[in-house]
């Protein structure tokens, strides 16, 4: 009929390509580091894309899951932060089973430990940075990350040799109540937590390591008993005088570039250095001493002269 418009054959538009999902969850962060509120965001999208997410190789998976902790560690040491909605951001992502799974695995490689200290360190505010990295440790090890030991591809480092390193106290806390060895090694026994401290010449790094080696491997636990094997004094000045870098410490004094060669700023440094172990000695020294006020305690209940024969003679 003439009166009839005649029927379009033009095809529809067609649909615009989808953008991939850890695309979408790479812009909800980088609005997160805009200073946007991302929660909800993050909620709907895990929620709604949950098939697309367990689907994601496992590989742009675990790239997705460092930039996400790294992303939100960042949001967390601005200086107009908004801790909950960050958290509550990561929370939403790592609930999803599938990236809960690679990110577990993914710190077993390299530790999310590591990465969530290197990345607050980076920012300007040390007090912001501790105590983004220690919310984000906690976040961590609830979600079933193991933070107290380092990746096997990092052999020259541990997350509280990394903390200690930073004077991150705050952090350093949280990895010794997850459970960190206080007296613990890098693989390759290049670093522990004494040495982290006394490398980044911090007074507050050491003071917090020996209070809590005194409290742990110091006590009297009863007349002529044995404290611990891990003794913490005696094991911090062992370390100290067999292991660190005593080979270095003879090169910068009798090497070709001795200290008196070099600049008054780098005396000035070493010579703090010195001191500092100089302190260590000390207060090892007082350890020792309470140690043998234990040993002498007679034994309660024993008689006169009751020693134990377990004791033997001497630690």
């Amino acid at each position: 009929m003439s009166g009839q418009p005649a029927p379009s054959t033009a095809e529809p538009p067609a649909s615009t390509p989808r953008e991939p999902v850890n695309a979408v969850v790479q812009h909800v962060l980088t609005q997160l580091l805009g200073g946007e509120p991302c929660a909800d965001r993050m909620a709907t999208l895990c929620h709604d894309h949950a098939a697309e997410l367990a689907a994601v190789p496992v590989p742009a998976a675990a790239a997705m899951i460092k930039s996400s902790v790294e992303a939100v560690t960042r949001a967390l040491a601005a200086p107009a932060a908004a801790p909950a909605d960050a958290l509550t951001t990561l929370r939403h992502l790592l609930a999803h089973p599938t990236l809960r799974d690679v990110a577990i695995k993914a710190s077993r490689l390299r530790s999310l430990a590591t990465l969530v200290i290197e990345a607050a360190s980076r920012g300007r505010g040390h007090g912001r940075a501790d105590a983004a990295v220690a919310a984000m440790l906690r976040v961590l090890h609830e979600t079933g990350v193991c933070v107290t030991t380092a990746g096997s591809l990092e052999p020259h480092i541990t997350p509280l040799a990394a903390a200690l390193q930073h004077s991150l106290l705050g952090a350093a806390g949280v990895l010794l109540d997850a459970g960190a060895d206080i007296n613990e090694r890098s693989a390759d026994s290049s670093l522990w937590p004494m040495s982290a401290a006394l490398i980044a010449a911090s007074d507050a790094g050491m003071t917090w390591l020996l209070e809590r080696g005194v409290a742990h491997g110091s006590q009297c636990a009863g007349p002529h008993r044995r404290p611990p094997a891990g003794h913490a004094g005696e094991r911090t000045l062992h370390l100290l005088l067999l292991h660190f870098h005593i080979h270095r410490t003879v090169w910068l004094l009798l090497g070709r570039r001795t200290l008196f060669r070099r600049s008054s700023l780098s005396f000035r440094r070493s010579s703090l250095l010195f001191r500092r172990l100089l302190g260590v000695c000390i207060v090892w020294l007082a350890l020792a001493a309470t140690r043998h006020r234990c040993q002498a305690q007679p034994a309660g209940g024993a008689g006169q002269g009751g020693a134990d024969p377990a004791a033997g003679g001497g630690w």
